[in-house]
C-alpha cells in the first residue's frame, strides 16, 4: 500500500500507526486473516475486503479447535485492561456451550 493510501486510512477513519501498518501488511502479503479490536480500523480492513478478528473472536477459534477453554480465557481477559461488552462475551460463550 503506497504513503497516500496509507495517509488516506489515517484522515478518513482516523486510525492510529498501529492498525495503518497492519492493514497495509495484510494487503500486501494477502493476508487470510487480520487482528484488530479497535472499531474503526476494523471498518477500514473490511472496506479493502480483509477479514477480520477481534481478540474474543480469536480465543472463540482457539476454543472451537480445543486449544483453550473461552471461559477461563475470557476471566483471564477480564483481569487485564482490555474491555469488551460483557453481552458479547456472554454470547460467544452460549454458542459454544452449542456446539
Amino acid at each position: 500500500m503506497n504513503p497516500l493510501r496509507i495517509f488516506r486510512l489515517k484522515t478518513r477513519y482516523g486510525i492510529g500507526a498501529g492498525e495503518r501498518a497492519a492493514i497495509s501488511l495484510a494487503l500486501s502479503i494477502h493476508a487470510d486473516l487480520i487482528l484488530i479490536d479497535e472499531r474503526k480500523g476494523t471498518q477500514a480492513a473490511l472496506e479493502r475486503g480483509l477479514e477480520v478478528a477481534g481478540t474474543l473472536g480469536v480465543l472463540q477459534r482457539a476454543a472451537r479447535q480445543g486449544l483453550v477453554n473461552l471461559a477461563k480465557a475470557f476471566e483471564r481477559l477480564k483481569q487485564t485492561n482490555f474491555r469488551y461488552r460483557q453481552e458479547i462475551m456472554d454470547r460467544l460463550l452460549t454458542e459454544m456451550r452449542a456446539h
